[in-house]
Order: structure tokens, then sequence, then C-alpha cells
């Protein structure tokens, strides 16, 4: 992240020029709002704060539009609008933790009261509370931010473990009544966290609103990115038929792989690519260089973490008796285990490059014009993981969160990798050579 003074604090002083008798009054001196806006979107727009982290102008840029925006002649209204403007995080956590409550009494309320249901519903109800004490006032906002950030965590990984373990009761309210009651209260959690974070921050709404809408357009983008790797998989089927005669559905499962690993580098960098190009951005903006020493060593220690962190989550699901959902690609190669050869290969070749440099490169570095570094790096993991929603899907949706939720903490390594080196080879390498050794390690398995 890059540093620099308040911006802001130049604004609230004026000094007359050599003493001519000139004063300054309340035009000349108040920032204007739309002018100030502006200068934080493009500050954003730019990119400038690179892998690590949001620029400190665009957030002064936003706390003096907003107190812009507060101008008024009536100093009682001008009091009211800024405390609905400081109180928007908290009236989106008094939504959100509601939502979590609501799921998770709805499993209390279906007569399923054991020590489980009662600890889940306690802990919401908790996040709730501290929300509507800290609403007035007795709580600082980062007592208040951790506190339900903490509860909403615990929460989010309680549904998870009873949605694997047969806590599926319907909520029951219509337009999703046949959702387990428990993923509603998932949802309401991992926004809480969200909220939580708002919260601590001190985010005004105009904030909220710029990084709601930054998340939700780099969402856009990773999931076009999955839509164009399927549009280029299709189109070089079609070519084949028409060029060669080959249907590749009918071709054996390693020749699909390939195609599809064809269809990964040219949907990945056509988006990638797109990207650059709508933005005005140059190939510079792909942070690839040689690894150096330092970079080599994150290398090694970013591969063995991600295995050590493999291990110990195994052992978390294994004592609490957790399943998750399989990797297409291992159902796949059950018939045929060679696929997994191929796919160790791809994995440095194709896979961790391209995929790096997409949800990194592209989407985390993005998001660090609106975010911290560790908040860009959350939220890119977040799209990273529910771009692999169709990978694990097919099975019961506790296994299936429980696998993107493996992805999502691996992906938290590999943007933490991304953003200490600021070198996309780095976090490529690791994620190719972990896959590698994962399909390599169950190709043995099957083989033998």
């Amino acid at each position: 992240m890059t540093g620099g003074s308040d911006s802001t604090d130049e604004t609230d002083t004026v000094e007359p020029d050599g003493g001519d008798g000139w004063t300054p009054n309340a035009e000349d001196t108040e920032p204007d709002a739309d002018r100030v806006a502006e200068d934080a979107d493009s500050t954003a727009a730019d990119g400038s704060a690179g892998p690590g982290g949001r620029d400190a102008a665009a957030d002064a840029a936003d706390r003096a539009a907003d107190d812009a925006s507060q101008d008024t002649d009536d100093p009682g209204a001008a009091a009211a609008l800024a405390e609905a403007t400081g109180d928007a995080s908290v009236l989106l956590a008094l939504f959100t933790t509601t939502l979590t409550l609501l799921g998770a009494a709805r499993v209390l309320r279906s007569g399923t009261t054991d020590p489980f249901t009662l600890v889940v519903g306690g802990i919401a109800a908790l996040a709730l509370g501290t929300v509507f004490v800290g609403r007035h006032g007795h709580l600082s906002r980062s007592v208040l931010g951790s506190i339900v950030g903490v509860a909403s965590a615990a929460v989010a990984v309680l549904s998870v473990y009873g949605l694997t373990h047969g806590y599926t009761t319907p909520f029951g309210v219509p337009p999703v009544a046949g959702t387990p009651a428990l993923l509603v209260s998932l949802v309401g959690a991992a926004l809480s966290i969200a909220a939580a974070g708002a919260m601590y921050a001190g985010l005004s709404g105009r904030q909220l609103r710029r990084r709601g809408g930054a998340a939700a357009g780099f969402w856009l983008v990773g999931a076009v990115g999955y839509v164009s790797i399927i549009a280029w998989a299709n189109l070089l089927a079609i070519g084949l038929v028409l060029i060669a005669g080959v249907v590749i559905t009918d071709q054996p499962a390693t020749s699909r792989s390939v195609l599809t690993q064809v269809a990964t580098v040219l949907g990945t960098g056509t988006v990638a690519g797109a990207y650059l190009a709508l933005t005005d951005r140059g190939r510079s903006y792909v942070d690839v260089r040689v690894p150096s020493l330092r970079d080599l060593g994150y290398v090694v220690g970013g591969v063995v973490a991600l295995g050590g962190i493999a291990i110990v989550i195994g052992v978390i699901l294994g004592t609490t008796g957790t399943e998750s959902a399989g990797h297409s690609s291992f159902e796949r190669a059950r018939s045929a285990p060679e696929l997994l050869l191929v796919l160790a290969v791809a994995s440095i070749l194709v896979i961790g490059p391209f995929e790096e440099l997409l949800y990194r490169n592209v989407i985390q570095k993005g998001l660090t014009g609106y975010f911290s570094t560790p908040g860009a790096i959350v939220v890119a993991s977040v799209i990273f993981a529910s771009a692999h929603l169709f990978a694990y899907g097919g099975g019961p949706v506790g296994g299936l969160l429980v696998s993107l939720g493996i992805v999502f903490v691996l992906s938290l390594a590999l943007g933490t990798l991304y953003a200490r080196t600021g070198n996309l080879l780095v976090p490529a390498l690791v994620h190719g050579l972990y896959n590698a050794y994962t399909y390599y390690s169950q190709y043995l398995s099957m083989a033998g």
C-alpha cells in the first residue's frame, strides 16, 4: 500500500496570500463533492496501488467527498445526515445478522434442540445483540466489528458443519422456502463478516457502495473468464469436427483434457487481454519478471505452506467426520488414471500461470484500488473459490461448501504470496506445483 498524507487536512484552513486582506469564503474552501468523487474513482481505476494495496489518497478522497456532500445551512440536518452516513455499515450489519439468526432459529423451531443447534442459535443471537448495542453508541466501532466478525465466522463454520451432518431443515420462507435453513444462516454470516469489516474500518455509505460495486464488477470479470473457457472449448470442438472430422466426445479422456487446457489458455488470456485493453493498460501491468532468490524462497515456502494447510484441514475434517466433495477431474480419472498425469503437467504449464494471471494479476490487483491489501486478497479469494463451484458440484451441498472453503483458504495463501512479492510467477509456480503434486499423488494411489 502506498503511503501519503491525508489530503483532507489541507482543505481545513487556507492562509491569506501575502497579507493582501483577502479572506476565503465557504465557497472557496469547501471541497466540491463531485470533483473529489471523480478524483477518488480515477485513483481506483488507475490500479496505481498495485498488488501491495489501496492508495491511501483514495480513502482520503472518499472521506472528503462525504464531508462535502454533507454541507448544509441547517446544522441539525447536517448532523442527521452525518449520523446516517456513518451508520451505513451498522444498518447493513443489522440486516445481515438478522438473516443469520433467522436461518439458525428455523432449525430450532423445527424441534431440533440439541447442543449444536443451541450453540449456533446462541452465537447468531450474540452477533445481532452486539450490533444493537453498538448501534446506540455503547461500543466503539473497532470492538463492535471485532465481536460481530468473530461471531459471524463461528456461525459460518458451524453452519457448514451442520449441513454436512444432516441438519438440512428447509428455511420455509418464500422465495427460498426449500433452501436449507443453515445455508441461509451461512449466507447471512458471510455477509455479516463483510459488514463487520466495514464497521471496524468506519466506512461511510459512499465507501461501502464503491467497494461493493468493485467486488461485484470483478466477480463478473471472473465469471466471464469461466464462460470464456467454455466458449473456447466449444469453438475448438466444432473446429475439430469441421477441419479434421474428429468428434472430441468420442476421444479418450486425455485428449479431451488437452482440449480443455488449450481452452483455458485462450479463455483466460482473452479476458485478461480484454481487461487490459478496455482499461487502457499495457503489458507492463502484468507483473512478470525473472524470479530473484527471494522469489524462489517464497516459491519453496509457498508449496510447503499449501501442503501444510492441506494436511491440517485433512486432520480437522477427519477428526470431525466431515466429508468434502470430490473434484470432477478425480471422478473422470477413475476410468482413465493417466488423465491425472496430463493434468499434473498442465498444472505447471497452464492452470497455475493462467488462473493466477486472471485471479491475481487482474482481479486481486484491480481490487487493491478499492480495498486494503488483506481486503483485496479476501475478496479475490471469494471470487476464485466461486469459480470452482461447478468443479465440485453435483453432490450434497455440505460437501460442496467444504471443498469451496478449502479452495478459499488455499487462495488466501496464493494471494498473500502475490502481494508480498509483486511477481505473478511466484503464485503461478506455487499453484502449479501444488496441483501437480496432488494429481500425481492421486495417480499413484489409483495406479498402485
